[in-house]
């Protein structure tokens, strides 16, 4: 088996697998180019380097042979893993991150960030990437035992002193509740809203939040606390109390009415922003740079 495996070369099985895809040489030249001669030599030698025939030769017309089939998936598993090799090597030269562990505070979600976490993967195959979706509290843990390389969170003022922060992008919050519970309340649509009938509300907040400091947030006097947006959109919709979203987590039940929009007396553009958490001693690496640039992009107002 040593003696196989020390004659393997990539070119002759890149050959072998064009060839028994597409069937002949000639078909193989015309797709990536070199001329049919080249291909043919290769797959050749591979034959002779393995002991076995591949292909039957019947004129311009290549039969597989059994052999080949029982060597097609195999030489592409191989060829893959060797393709992945040579890309962990050119991350190792370039000093790129072979591992990427990012971790996003799942109040986030609304924000697509699964689309610049793909991105960064088809732009970096060879880096591992993980993804941790916890609770802001949970994000800041991560970072703070250096289980993570980069954090999203919603912007907050307990940022412990061995971490970074930078602010990436702002958004618009809206005052949202029920149709249901704006009557009951007798709240009308569109019109300012008094704070003291606010304040007696039950108001749904972000407990997360709550635990670093962050009581802005909390205007009422009644509170329901859940751990994401999301949550905290379904019990609104379903008139248990109001609550602040980013515009864009409920856009769609705003146009359906499924949720009112208010806003209290003098109140105007409320924005709340994300932060990237960083590590103090760790320098940010290209493919953690690049991950942070595209969610800035792809959700614009940078700061």
């Amino acid at each position: 088996m040593l003696d196989t495996l020390d004659s393997l070369d990539m070119a002759k099985l890149k050959a072998f697998i064009f060839t028994y895809e597409l069937g002949s040489f000639s078909l193989v030249a015309q797709k990536y180019g070199k001329h049919s001669s080249t291909y043919s030599r290769r797959v050749s030698n591979l034959e002779i380097d393995l002991g076995v025939e591949l292909f039957v030769r019947n004129g311009v017309h290549l039969v597989a042979t059994e052999h080949a089939k029982v060597l097609y998936h195999p030489a592409k598993s191989l060829l893959a893993e060797a393709e992945h090799f040579a890309q962990r090597v050119e991350l190792c030269l370039a000093d790129d991150e072979t591992q990427l562990n990012i971790a996003i505070d799942s109040a986030l979600h609304c924000f697509a960030p699964n689309k610049a976490i793909s991105q960064v993967i088809k732009e970096f195959p060879a880096t591992e990437v993980n993804i941790f979706s916890v609770n802001s509290t949970q994000v800041m843990g991560l970072m703070n035992k250096q289980e993570a390389d980069v954090g999203l969170v919603l912007s907050n003022f307990k940022v412990p002193s061995s971490l970074m922060n930078n602010k990436l992008f702002e958004f618009d919050i809206v005052r949202v509740m029920a149709p249901s519970y704006a009557e009951q309340a007798g709240i009308n649509s569109g019109k300012e809203v008094e704070s003291a009938l606010i304040r007696g509300l039950t108001q749904i907040v972000l407990s997360p939040l709550n635990e670093l400091g962050v009581s802005t947030q909390n205007y009422s006097s009644r509170l329901l606390n859940v751990d994401n947006f999301e949550m905290a959109k379904r019990l609104a919709m379903d008139g248990v109390g109001w609550t602040n979203l980013p515009r864009v987590e409920c856009e769609k039940e705003l146009s359906q009415g499924e949720l009112i929009e208010f806003i209290g007396v003098h109140e105007h553009n409320l924005k709340w922003s994300v932060d990237a958490l960083w590590p103090m001693d760790k320098p940010k690496g290209t493919v953690a740079t690049r991950f942070v640039d595209l969610i800035t992009a792809q959700n614009g107002n940078p700061l």
